[in-house]
């Protein structure tokens, strides 16, 4: 018989998305203490059955790994996600949180291609308003990196619209379209930079 997962877990996790990334050893440590305690309840007779609490404690290791500082410099951190990760949609296919990290996980290591697929598996109903704009930047931002900013013009606009008529606004900054834009505008020619510029400064607004 399975058992609810105990809410020590998500306090815990909690605590450590409000350590700042500038306070490594704290948040190093934190993180050690989740995963340890994570994996502990992973190998109780209680968790050891194929059953959504296993997936959503193996979502949560993945989602623990993936806070590490040193994430996107370290093969075995990108690994563990991964493995976590996807073991928990092995049980729980249609899991489309765990299929959101998967693509952020890939999209970090400049796997473009795999991570639109992966955004792709998410099912929007699954999502509040806020996880569905985060989504529609994600895979807006893949098609840029693969197919180039000045062919996804129209495509971005279309996002800043959809921004500014979130409500409340200031619920998402789309820190990874943004950076984008700061950087890819520079190499545009002159009418499409005219364009972009206008277009990252609606959405430094936002």
């Amino acid at each position: 018989m399975t058992m609810p997962i105990p809410e020590s877990i998500y306090e815990e996790i909690d605590n450590i998305i409000d350590i700042p990334r500038s306070d490594r050893d704290d948040r190093f440590s934190a993180i050690d203490e989740v995963i340890s305690h994570i994996q502990s309840l992973l190998l109780a007779p209680e968790y050891s059955s194929s059953s959504c609490e296993r997936a959503e404690l193996l979502y949560l290791l993945g989602y623990t790994y993936y806070q590490y500082p040193d994430r996107n410099n370290d093969r075995n951190i990108y690994t563990n996600v991964e493995k976590s990760l996807l073991a928990a949609i092995e049980i729980k296919a249609d899991y489309s949180i765990a299929w959101l990290y998967l693509g952020h996980n890939a999209y970090d290591m400049g796997k473009y291609r795999d991570a639109i697929e992966r955004f792709s598996n998410c099912q929007e109903e699954h999502f509040n308003s806020f996880y569905r704009l985060i989504l529609l930047e994600m895979k807006l931002c893949c098609s840029i990196n693969i197919e180039g900013l000045a062919t996804m013009l129209s495509e971005v606009e279309r996002f800043i619209d959809q921004l500014e008529n979130h409500d409340p606004p200031e619920d998402i900054f789309p820190y990874v379209l943004t950076s984008i834009l700061e950087k890819d505008t520079l190499n545009l020619e002159i009418f499409p930079k005219n364009q972009a510029t206008i277009l990252l400064s609606r959405l430094q607004k936002c």
